[in-house]
């Protein structure tokens, strides 16, 4: 199957107080912010390959809910994206934004050809520098990652049972997590920061602005990546900062670990420490 989507774009979320988590954003993990077209946009440094692009989009709502994903296709591929959607039954509609879907689980869609833009960037240096991945909870997990995979061109990077799922556009282990649960609905953003010594001064920087870490510094098992979490205390968003994350090359003999769910404890983090509830629950 060809790869037609590169990454994610960024996400668009209704939340309740938009003003209160634009601090959260721009003080505590120290996002550029700019709003345009009633959207106040957050936009990580843009190292590593990926454009300095806003990762994230806010909108009012009466609760913090998802509104749309949006993600980069390579050039050319939206043609194949509705072959390969008709070949599946499934509904899609095209206007001068690009190709708009929703998966089986009813996540909302924007699938376009990415186009230069000029967007503002962070002035610290330890920032979050581009969207790596996106973590989702929805009902039907392994419907949702045949359709990834049959639609898109995603690859299965590892499974849990019949409750989780890492797919890939690229090498990086994975760029969407699909965990079952009620939804579509995030339960996560990951961010990938410069480095393991840039964690010491984030974390710093958060309590000395009246923030916390809600889980890590930990290790995971899929993506072997190292990780902190942090809840935006106003939207209850949440982030991961993660790096070190996996990269798969050979393609031609890379073969998914599956394990069981009751593995679960050594996959979620091979260093010890347990989650809280609210990342278990939340």
């Amino acid at each position: 199957m060809t790869r037609h989507v590169i990454r994610f774009a960024h996400a668009l979320v209704e939340v309740p107080d938009p003003g209160a988590s634009t601090e959260f954003l721009t003080t505590g993990l120290r996002f550029a912010h700019e709003r345009r077209d009633d959207v106040d946009w957050f936009v990580p440094r843009g190292e590593y390959n990926a454009p300095g692009r806003p990762g994230l989009g806010l909108v009012e709502g009466s609760a913090t809910k998802l509104r749309q994903i949006t993600a980069d296709v390579e050039p050319g591929s939206l043609d194949a994206v509705a072959a390969n959607l008709d070949g599946l039954e499934h509904p899609w509609t095209r206007d001068d934004t690009g190709l708009r879907t929703a998966d089986p689980a009813g996540t909302p869609l924007l699938l376009r050809v990415p186009e230069p833009e000029k967007w503002p960037q962070p002035a610290a240096q330890n920032t979050p520098r581009r969207l790596g991945h996106i973590n989702f909870k929805l009902p039907g997990v392994l419907t949702v990652d045949e359709f990834w995979q049959r639609a898109f061109g995603a690859k299965k990077s590892e499974q849990i049972g019949k409750e989780f799922a890492f797919l890939r556009f690229g090498s990086e282990h994975h760029n969407l997590g699909l965990r079952e649960g009620e939804g579509p609905a995030i339960h996560h953003l990951g961010f990938q920061l410069p480095g393991w010594d840039a964690y010491r001064e984030i974390c710093d920087h958060l309590a000395e602005t009246g923030y916390s870490v809600e889980y890590g510094p930990g290790r995971h098992g899929p993506g072997n990546n190292i990780f902190i979490y942090v809840v935006d205390p106003t939207s209850g968003l949440r982030f991961e900062l993660f790096t070190d994350m996996e990269h798969i090359h050979d393609e031609n003999h890379y073969e998914p670990p599956r394990w069981q769910l009751s593995d679960r404890p050594r996959t979620m983090n091979k260093w010890g420490p347990a989650p809280p509830d609210s990342f278990l629950f939340g």
